[in-house]
């Protein structure tokens, strides 16, 4: 476990380094777009702003307490990083009178959502906190004019379908892992008697039998076959049956 953990922490941190790398290669095409006036105030957010947060999120993966707190610091990291594009379309708009496209706030959930694993009650709740703020920021910068209603329903819509498919994907995973459980309890108990079946009790022999051997320990082997077991439990005398079946957990 403590393996698959420290795994998971590097798939993690990767994902969040590849992040930090795909704000800094929309750079490059942003700035083909934008007026030269624009790019310090552009620079500013992303090489200050966007980037540094990505990196205290990295830092804090070296927190012994991280993985007790990793949805709560990727859901705060999915709101300041759609803030800070929120401000940086407030300030484009009031000093510059220029639209700054706002089709970030959806690539960035998207990314929190599914490469950083955000479970669906957070990002839900991101979801509504983003969705609330594009609308207060419509209502300071009006930067889309006419397109606004359609903007603000584009986000709405965007926002709430990565939830729900993050939802679906929780839900199916959940069923999965239910359907892999109970397939593991039936592959080494019996359903009938509840008592371990012969694949299993040859599995854990095998490991103890190794381990006898290589501590020169001796073994004393009780075997019962249960077959005519099974028949007089499913009989008349189930009730008897019931009674004799802790006898044997006991032996």
């Amino acid at each position: 476990m403590p393996i698959t953990k420290a795994k998971d922490l590097i798939r993690l941190r990767v994902a969040l380094v590849i992040g930090a790398l795909i704000v800094a290669s929309f750079m490059v095409a942003d700035f083909l777009l934008l007026p030269s006036t624009m790019h310090s105030l552009y620079t500013y957010d992303r090489l200050f702003i966007q980037i540094p947060i990505i990196f205290a999120v990295v830092l804090l993966s070296f927190w012994r307490r991280f993985e007790y707190y990793r949805a709560y610091i990727f859901t705060a990291l999915l709101v300041l990083l759609t803030y800070s594009n929120y401000w940086l379309i407030l300030v484009c708009w009031q000093e510059f009178q220029f639209a700054f496209p706002y089709e970030g706030t959806i690539l960035y959930a998207f990314y929190c959502v599914f490469a950083l694993g955000i479970p669906f009650r957070f990002a839900i709740t991101s979801a509504v906190i983003n969705i609330a703020g594009f609308i207060v920021l419509m209502w300071l910068a009006p930067a889309y004019g006419d397109r606004m209603p359609i903007s603000i329903g584009f986000v709405a819509a965007s926002l709430f379908t990565c939830s729900y498919a993050k939802y679906r994907l929780d839900s199916s995973l959940s069923l999965l892992k239910k359907t892999n459980d109970r397939l593991t309890k039936l592959s080494k108990f019996d359903p009938l008697t509840e008592l371990l079946n012969r694949r299993a009790l040859r599995n854990q022999s095998e490991s103890l039998l190794a381990y006898a051997r290589r501590h020169n320990v001796s073994l004393a082997v009780l075997m019962l076959d249960l077959d005519d077991f099974k028949k007089y439990l499913l009989r008349k005398w189930f009730v008897l049956g019931c009674q004799v079946r802790p006898r044997i957990w006991l032996v």
